[in-house]
């Protein structure tokens, strides 16, 4: 599948203005599509039916047992950081880069044997520094 989402280099404020998006782990784009038409193209599952399944096969799981861990994080727009980056920009101050600090501190949850998931450099350097089998999206 291929992504429709084309990388940019500004960020566009509410209003109109455009600021360089230098500095970052991510891109400044936040997904808004239809997450159904991805659902049923990538797993054959509609929404309703990936609610049924991972509340059936993702179960929470204390981590120190022997079976190993998938390491996955990354920013929500509940957590309203990418606005907060934003408007760090509109007002001259350094961003926080939220989504990058989140994916790269998840790295440190991991123990060996555990997969990590990630994508951003500084991702990169902590799989590299702490060992952790990794895939880079």
């Amino acid at each position: 599948m291929e992504s429709t989402m084309k990388p940019s280099t500004t960020v566009r404020l509410p209003d109109g203005t455009e600021l360089p998006w230098e500095g970052f782990g991510t891109g400044p784009l936040v997904y808004d599509g239809d997450f159904a038409d991805h659902s049923e193209r990538l797993l054959g599952l509609s929404l309703s039916e990936v609610v049924e399944q991972t509340s059936r096969r993702l179960l929470p799981y204390r981590a120190g047992g022997d079976a190993p861990a998938l390491i996955l994080h990354s920013a929500s727009r509940t957590t309203r950081g990418f606005d907060g980056d934003v408007n760090d920009l509109a007002v001259g101050r350094i961003p926080y880069d939220f989504s990058t600090y989140l994916e790269a501190r998840a790295v440190f949850l991991a123990r060996p044997g555990d997969l990590a998931v990630g994508r951003t450099a500084p991702w990169k350097e902590s799989v590299r520094v702490f060992g952790i089998d990794s895939v880079d999206l």
